[in-house]
């Protein structure tokens, strides 16, 4: 997930970085407190092979801010209403 801009950002103030997760790192602005980034250890490389795939689906998509885009849109499926068609079966391919 990223959000998207025209230009890159340019952050101006002094960072607190830490590590959140074992398996990641966040970001804040030490002036405000303001949330900058979190950079993950995972995803890239999790998989020998994935040429070829794409994102088919998001799901719990109602929690997700306006602000945040995908590189390729798919259709978007509220948490309940992914659980509920993988119940029936109806979960689309």
């Amino acid at each position: 997930m990223a959000v998207q801009s025209a230009e890159p950002p340019q952050i101006d103030g002094p960072l607190t970085v830490w590590q959140s997760a074992h398996h990641g790192e966040r970001a804040s602005c030490a002036t405000c407190g303001g949330a900058v980034y979190f950079r993950s250890r995972l995803g890239s490389g999790l998989f020998d092979d994935q040429d070829g795939w794409t994102m088919t689906r998001q799901i719990c998509a109602e929690g997700r801010p306006d602000h945040y885009a995908f590189g390729a849109p798919a259709p978007a499926f509220t948490g309940w209403g992914t659980i509920w068609a993988i119940l029936t079966g109806r979960l689309p391919r």
